[in-house]
């Protein structure tokens, strides 16, 4: 292993990549290496079922989610629609008030759209009696879904890598994912002639899915998110180039970029009324239509997160010391897609699981974050089994899920849960912690490491940006910056190198470090291309003296 830098060797260590063989499959993903779509159980008689319905020209009804992922799905289809000539199919993206899922209303509004078969997206794993709805008013239903199921399955046909027995290698695929080999699997029957062109210049959708919807950027995801960054430089959608523009990103764009920018002005119509803007955006042709839409989701992205800090004053002033092992709010005020990415900062902040809600006259909805040892899934599907009564529907994954309660069963809901949560989590449990990938020194930061560091990414969930441990660094200027002077500012020096460290949240630590002190340093590395020029800027994690 002497050709790999020794901190980069560390990192690959601490993420149990100890064999070259796994190490160079790592470091240099492969799209060939894509597995077959048809080791996925049930997909290749569900992709023989639509390739019968496109041939017969019946009407096909792709029905995903409303969040991010369900919407690149939709986009998804839609553009393989196109491409091979189809056009009687119906694209229906349910709002946040409707539901998640199937539901009798929309089925309802399809039959009479004279819909022979519904194919979902991103959704549908748990709709059991919504299925056989489907069923009796003489439509077909196909599940393409990537959330857990629960003990009950729709009795139809089901692609969702995490069914029990799923030989499928690779389980954490986004909903986009499942629907990508979906169409994968179709494109093999058809054999269609231009199906590489297709799949590569549609994998700016399929990296945005991944970061955006957290799943873990490993094995056949980190290929399609590396190759997916790529198209996203080219991107031939006119809508994400316009939505680049919009959010001022540099031309190569990282997984960060997308998870900070891109992903919330996709998902925050969906937050706040109807999720056809961010679809339009994604499949529209208009260069005009493009630039409005683009403008108009940054513009409610920026009101979304003035709302968001109104709520959030208001949970923080009810949070009090000693802080439970779970923390429960809700309100009939607060908007659904508010609350869903308001849980994420909670749970990040404080360190523990986070059950948020609105209140409505007939149902309670709610969305919940977690930490890695509090199953959202299994405690949901606990509570079920004791009280079944509670719910009207659950589901989600380990550390984030969403559910719709009785409210004439809230207090017992949380009486339950808060059981659970005492049981269940350990105090050891609520204890951040600094995991230190590896420990460097100034010299170690040369073209040959930035070359392999570069390899790493696309960092994200499952490969989270590497945090380095800088010892014995000399402090050579502090200062706190911003409005409110609330980051730290640090001018370090170590080995004859000179730094600029950052430090978010911080500000207050400049009264607790003097100059020409010592410290140990917790950083992480980024680099950033500012008026043409590269530079390496130092993020404080941690110090101590």
């Amino acid at each position: 292993f002497k050709e790999y830098p020794k901190p980069i060797l560390e990192i690959l260590w601490s993420r149990n990549l100890k064999e070259k063989e796994e190490i160079e499959k790592f470091l240099n993903p492969c799209w060939e290496k894509i597995y077959d779509p048809f080791l996925m159980d049930g997909l290749e008689e569900a992709a023989k079922k639509i390739v019968e319905a496109i041939k017969k020209n019946k009407k096909i009804c792709i029905f995903s989610d409303y969040d991010t992922d369900g919407c690149c799905c939709a986009a998804l289809f839609k553009e393989f629609f196109e491409r091979i000539d189809f056009k009687n199919y119906l694209i229906y993206i349910p709002s946040r008030k409707e539901g998640y899922g199937l539901s009798e209303e929309a089925l309802k509004n399809l039959k009479k759209e004279e819909i022979d078969l519904i194919v979902t997206c991103d959704c549908g794993i748990s709709d059991v009696y919504e299925t056989e709805f489907a069923k009796k008013l003489g439509m077909e239903v196909i599940i393409s879904d990537h959330h857990l199921p629960q003990d009950s399955l729709p009795n139809t046909l089901i692609v969702n890598p995490h069914l029990k027995g799923n030989s499928y290698p690779f389980k954490e695929l986004s909903g986009t994912g499942v629907g990508f080999k979906l169409i994968q699997g179709i494109l093999k029957i058809l054999d269609y002639p231009y199906r590489e062109s297709l799949e590569k210049w549609n994998a700016d959708l399929l990296s945005i899915s991944c970061v955006a919807d957290f799943m873990p950027l490993l094995d056949e995801n980190r290929i399609f998110t590396k190759f997916g960054l790529i198209t996203l430089e080219k991107t031939r959608k006119i809508g994400l180039k316009e939505l680049k523009k919009v959010c001022l990103l540099p031309e190569k764009v990282s997984a960060q970029d997308i998870a900070y920018y891109l992903a919330p002005r996709l998902n925050v119509s969906s937050q706040i009324d109807h999720q056809n803007e961010a679809y339009h955006l994604l499949t529209t042709d208009s260069e005009e239509e493009a630039k409005f839409l683009a403008k108009r989701l940054d513009e409610k992205v920026k009101e979304r997160q003035r709302q968001t800090e109104i709520i959030e004053r208001e949970i923080e002033s009810k949070i009090k010391e000693p802080l439970p092992k779970i923390l429960c709010f809700g309100s009939p005020k607060w908007p659904l897609g508010i609350i869903s990415s308001l849980a994420s900062k909670l749970r990040e902040k404080y360190f523990r699981p986070v059950f948020l809600w609105r209140e409505e006259r007939f149902q309670i909805k709610g969305s919940a974050r977690s930490i890695e040892e509090f199953n959202l899934v299994e405690v949901l599907s606990q509570i079920k089994k004791l009280h079944p009564e509670i719910f009207i529907s659950f589901g989600g994954h380990k550390k984030a899920a969403g559910f719709t309660i009785l409210p004439q069963y809230k207090d017992l809901f949380l009486e339950t849960l808060t059981s659970i949560a005492n049981s269940q989590i350990l105090d050891e449990y609520l204890i951040p912690k600094i995991e230190i990938d590896a420990k460097i020194l100034p010299e170690d930061l040369n073209e040959k490491f930035f070359e392999y560091y570069d390899k790493l990414e696309p960092f994200g969930m499952g490969n989270p940006m590497p945090v380095f441990l800088m010892p014995k660094v000399k402090v050579k200027g502090v200062s706190s910056v911003g409005e409110n002077g609330d980051h730290l500012r640090l001018k370090i020096e170590a080995s004859g190198f000179t730094f600029d460290a950052i430090g978010f949240r911080k500000g207050l630590d400049a009264f607790k470090i003097p100059p020409d002190s010592y410290i140990n340093l917790v950083v992480t590395l980024k680099k950033n291309f500012w008026q043409g020029r590269e530079k390496l800027d130092l993020e404080i994690i941690d110090w101590r003296r």
